[in-house]
């Protein structure tokens, strides 16, 4: 008997090198920057989670293919994350989720702080912000802000 470190792998399929391997399933959408609406016209909302689903269902976007666009493919922003904010179980507070909103207003050329207008008022700031105590007091002593002791 040979050892099943000696023995040879006899391929099955026949390998033709005229026939490159493809990727099965249909093709993924080509990426445009600023997609065409298919209407002009629509009803506007004051729910966050609405207005978002609203654009982009007009732009023809699902959430998987904005994450796509706006994102790319290495980003380090969770596709679920779109997701969430249109099943409206999730709300955008931190400042990433706010560049976020801001690259889905210009991808669908909408007025500059257009989402963050439809957001509920939760009552807290923003989280994401890396802010020390000498900002808050005044700034640091070399720049004259800060009260002499």
């Amino acid at each position: 008997m040979i050892p099943k470190s000696r023995r040879k792998r006899i391929s099955t399929a026949a390998i033709s090198p005229d026939h490159p391997k493809r990727k099965r399933g249909p093709r993924p959408r080509a990426i445009v920057e600023f997609p065409e609406p298919n209407s002009t016209i629509w009803g506007d909302r004051d729910i966050f989670h609405e207005v978002l689903a609203l654009h982009m269902e007009r732009h023809g976007d699902t959430a998987w293919h904005l994450h796509k666009a706006i994102i790319g493919p290495k980003g380090r922003i969770d596709r679920k994350i779109i997701v969430h904010r249109v099943a409206g179980t999730k709300v955008p507070r931190s400042v990433t989720s706010m560049e976020i909103l801001s690259r889905i207003e210009t991808r669908y050329r909408l007025p500059s702080g257009y989402f963050a207008a439809k957001l509920p008022h939760t009552g807290r700031a923003g989280s994401g912000h890396y802010q020390t105590r000498r900002d808050e007091y005044g700034g640091t002593p070399s720049d004259g802000l800060a009260s002499a002791e």
